[in-house]
C-alpha cells in the first residue's frame, strides 16, 4: 500500500500545521577561493565543472510538535500522511528522484509517475519524550558528510540551548566530536534511520551548506574547534593524508601506487597522516596546524574544514562524480587549492562504476609540489 505525500521544498517559508519557525537566514555568498589549477598529466581529458560565481544560502530552525515524525535519515513526516520535508531547501524538481540515493532506509520514494509515495515498511517506532534535537543527516556514517553535515547543527542546537540529541553514532569519533561541542554521551541518544521516531517536541536545524558550500556560520564554527587545538599536532607542516589504512584502506578507490607517493613526499619534508589511525583530537589537530595538505579525495580530505585560510591544499581526483562539491567546500574554506587528476584504467572507467583504483603521476604531482611551495 502506497501513501502519496507532498514535498514542501521550503519549509521555513511555509505554514506547517505543528511546525514552529525559530529562525531564518537567507543570503547569497561569493566564493572565498577559487582553483588555482586542475593538472591532468596523463590527458585523461578530465577537468573542473563549472563552478557557481554566486552561492544562494538559506539556513533554518525549526521546532516540530508530535504530529511529526522522523522517517529515515532526515525525513520529518506529518502523521496523516500528507506532507514531509527535509533539513534543506529542495528547488530542482530534476533532483527529486535523487533525494534518496543515499537513504534506503525510508519508505519514501520518488516513482516514475512523478509523485512521491511512502510504503510504511515494517518498522520500530520509537517514542522520544522532552525536548529533542535532530542531529541528523544523509550519510551519517560517512566521517565526511558527518562533519560538514552534522557539526555545525550540533553547535547550533547548542547554541539554543538543546541539551539531548539524536545523533547516528556508531563510531566512537562521532561521541567524541559532539563531546567538544559540549554534548557529553549521555545526552546523545543514538539514532538507527530504519527506524521511526516519535518526539513531543523536535528542534531541527538545517543543513549549513549548499552542494558541499559551507556557509559563514559553519565557517565559524570549526575555526572555533582548530583554534583550540593550534601547537597540539605530532605532525609538521606539511602532511600528506593516506588512505592505506582504517575504512579507506578497504573501499575501492585507492592509490596503487600510494607507496611510491609517500616515499617520494616523504623526502620532500612530507608527514604521512593516517586519519583512520587517529584520534578525533588527532586528526583535527593535524589540519588544524598544517601549512600544505596533499591527498586523494575522501572523508580524510575533508578534515580540511579545520584549515586555516590560505593553507595550500592539493586535491587528487580519480573521478568527476563529487569534484564540483570537494571544490565548493574547499573554497568555501578560503583555501589555497587544485586538483590533480589521477589516473584510472580506461577499461575500468567504462564498468559504469564510481569508485575505482587509481595511480598518479608522481614525477608531475612533485612538481606542482615544488611551484606551489615557491608561491
Amino acid at each position: 500500500m502506497f501513501q502519496k505525500l507532498n514535498l514542501v521544498t521550503h519549509p521555513h517559508q511555509s505554514s506547517l500545521s505543528g511546525v514552529q519557525i525559530l529562525e531564518t537566514h537567507i543570503g547569497r555568498a561569493s566564493p572565498r577561493s577559487w582553483p588555482q589549477f586542475s593538472d591532468d598529466p596523463d590527458g585523461t581529458g578530465r577537468s573542473l565543472p563549472k563552478l557557481p560565481v554566486m552561492v544562494d544560502q538559506a539556513r533554518f530552525l525549526l521546532k516540530a510538535d508530535d504530529t511529526w515524525m522522523l522517517n529515515g535519515h532526515r525525513w520529518l513526516l506529518n502523521k496523516d500522511l500528507t506532507q514531509f520535508f527535509t533539513d534543506n531547501t529542495v528547488q530542482n524538481p530534476e533532483s527529486y528522484s535523487h533525494l534518496f540515493v543515499t537513504d534506503r532506509d525510508t519508505g519514501l520514494s520518488w516513482t516514475e509517475r512523478e509523485a512521491f509515495v511512502f510504503q510504511n515498511k515494517a518498522r520500530k517506532t520509537i517514542r522520544l519524550e522532552g525536548q529533542i534535537g535532530l542531529a541528523v543527516s544523509a550519510e551519517p556514517s560517512n566521517w565526511g558528510s558527518f562533519l560538514f553535515r552534522v557539526v555545525p547543527k550540533l553547535a547550533w542546537l547548542k547554541a539554543v540551548g538543546v541539551s539531548k540529541i539524536l545523533m547516528y553514532s556508531q563510531f566512537p569519533q562521532q561521541a567524541q566530536l559532539a563531546g567538544l561541542l559540549g554534548f557529553t554521551e549521555d545526552a546523545i541518544i543514538p539514532h538507527h534511520p530504519n527506524c521511526s521516531y516519535e518526539m513531543s517536541s523536535a528542534i531541527i536545524p538545517s543543513q549549513c551548506h549548499t552542494n558541499g558550500y559551507l556557509d559563514a556560520y559553519a565557517r565559524e564554527v570549526f575555526l572555533g574547534l582548530s583554534r583550540s587545538l593550534q601547537g597540539k599536532s605530532r605532525y609538521g607542516r606539511k602532511i600528506y593524508i593516506s588512505r592505506r589504512g582504517g575504512v579507506a584502506s578497504t573501499r575501492a578507490r585507492r592509490c596503487i601506487n600510494e607507496d611510491e607517493v609517500c616515499e617520494a613526499l616523504v623526502a620532500m619534508g612530507f608527514d604521512v597522516v593516517v586519519p583512520d589511525e587517529l584520534s578525533v583530537i588527532g586528526q583535527l589537530a593535524a589540519f588544524a596546524n598544517a601549512d600544505f595538505i596533499v591527498g586523494p579525495a575522501g572523508a580524510g580530505m575533508f578534515n580540511s574544514v579545520f584549515c586555516a585560510p590560505g593553507t595550500k591544499l592539493i586535491d587528487i581526483e580519480s573521478e568527476r562524480h563529487w569534484v564540483y562539491a570537494h571544490c565548493n567546500l574547499f573554497s568555501s574554506l578560503g583555501l589555497n587549492f587544485g586538483v590533480f587528476w589521477g589516473r584510472v584504467d580506461p577499461t575500468l572507467v567504462e564498468s559504469g562504476a564510481v569508485h575505482l583504483p587509481f595511480s598518479v603521476n608522481v614525477p608531475a604531482l612533485l612538481d606542482r609540489i615544488a611551484k606551489m611551495d615557491k608561491a
